[in-house]
């Protein structure tokens, strides 16, 4: 299995395979390729608000 490689810095880290993987974001149901090695898929809609706070947290840590 590839490693998992973040484009959003220039450290990448390395996850091992494990009998769950958490992958948050909905762009990772877009990719097929992820979507093919998934056994299981979910996806829970939040509330608009929820959601700006989450990514005004994230984006400001």
């Amino acid at each position: 299995m590839r490693p998992t490689i973040s484009n959003r810095s220039i450290q990448t880290t390395e996850i091992k395979s494990g009998d769950v993987i958490i992958l948050d974001g909905i762009l990772g149901l877009a990719l097929e390729e992820i979507r093919k090695l998934s056994d299981i898929k979910i996806f829970i809609k939040t509330e608009d608000d929820i959601r700006f706070i989450r990514r005004l947290t994230s984006d400001l840590s």
